[in-house]
């Protein structure tokens, strides 16, 4: 004998059998319809539940049927039209992570189910992936059902109930002390003078690797000394005091590296005048740090964090920080918050550096 689970508000019921398999059980037309489910859990036949009573009441709402691999072919053409470059290679990677898991199995939008998204979630963990990496590309295949519904290709996002990996508490990342800057600076100063002024840029401005490539000599105002961020991450505008580390450091570029009279269009280019190169940037960072022997690797988002420790350290408010680093969650900056605790009881120590001063004093 079949028993009842729930009923549905709009007419639709769900069974479950003997056997553990649940039903659907409705009245169309005055004749009552059922219809088994394949599911075992539930959470998942209500799901199945709750389309089936959408379809039913707003008339069959899914207005074309899509296959789930033209749905991530069609989602990665427009990703490239809405998103900057860096952010639409980010997401094309982990689109081409969801084809090779779900492409070949022949499924429907609209019959994805959470069972789906929770056999891909094992199985990126099983490549040995961090949960907050997963939950990552989990929140991509969220915007991906988003835009299904929108165009009528499902009724619903199973990726909205798919409970996420927990994530252990976020720790400060890498950053550099004042002697370890100094130490990494000098090699720099060996192998690429030029990157290590910019460098030195990054260590008292906390730009991000695109903002620093992207940075015109408009975005700096000498006279009220600071730097303005036009286009930063999502978009958003947000100024930061022009150090004099930092003022020097554009004044050295141009005048020992500049191949171009005229002070305008990026500060900091390549000898033909393009724009910086962020491959050959970053790979000159972490040979320099290899070459020091700091450990981890060195990049530009090691001199960001360090940036936003120094001044964590020398308790910088943290509304502030947030400022500055651009942040649109105060949570993301509050991982520097213990740092300022932490210098207080003299666990850091800054020491004197870059000229006798300490190197990210505002």
């Amino acid at each position: 004998m079949a028993t009842k689970s729930r009923k549905g508000t709009g007419g639709v019921r769900v069974y479950k059998r003997k056997s553990g398999i649940y039903y659907l059980s409705w009245y169309e037309d005055g004749k009552r319809i059922q219809r088994t489910t394949t599911f075992t859990q539930k959470t998942l036949a209500e799901e199945d539940r709750k389309k089936k009573e959408a379809e039913l009441y707003y008339g069959k709402y899914v207005r074309k049927s899509m296959g789930l691999e033209d749905l991530f072919k069609e989602f990665a053409k427009s990703v490239t039209t809405r998103h900057k470059v860096r952010t639409a290679d980010r997401y094309i990677g982990i689109i081409k992570h969801l084809e090779n898991f779900f492409n070949g199995k022949g499924l429907l939008v609209e019959k994805v189910t959470r069972e789906e998204i929770e056999d891909y979630i094992s199985y990126r963990k099983d490549a040995g992936l961090a949960n907050a990496t997963v939950n990552d590309e989990l929140n991509l295949f969220h915007q991906i059902f988003e835009y299904a519904v929108d165009i009528g290709a499902t009724l619903s996002n199973p990726v909205k109930k798919t409970p996420k990996l927990k994530e252990s508490q976020k720790e400060p990342p890498r950053f550099l002390t004042s002697e370890e800057i100094n130490i990494f600076l000098g090699e720099l100063e060996k192998t690429a003078p030029h990157n290590r002024l910019i460098a030195v840029f990054i260590l008292y401005t906390g730009l991000r690797l695109n903002e620093v490539s992207n940075l015109m000599w408009d975005d700096v105002d000498f006279k009220n000394k600071k730097v303005k961020v036009i286009n930063g991450k999502g978009d958003k505008y947000r100024e930061i005091p022009l150090h004099p580390q930092a003022k020097d450091a554009i004044e050295q570029f141009y005048t020992n590296f500049y191949f171009h009279g005229q002070k305008t269009g990026n500060v900091f280019r390549t000898k033909s005048g393009d724009a910086l190169a962020g491959g050959k940037l970053y790979q000159s960072f972490r040979r320099a740090g290899k070459r020091a022997g700091l450990s981890g690797i060195i990049g530009v988002h090691t001199l960001r964090h360090t940036f936003a420790s120094h001044l964590a350290m020398k308790n910088v408010p943290i509304r502030t920080l947030q400022e500055y680093m651009g942040h649109s969650d105060i949570e993301t900056t509050m991982i520097y918050l213990h740092l300022a605790e932490s210098h207080i009881k003299a666990r850091f120590l800054i020491h004197k550096s870059l000229k006798g001063q300490n190197p990210l004093a505002l």
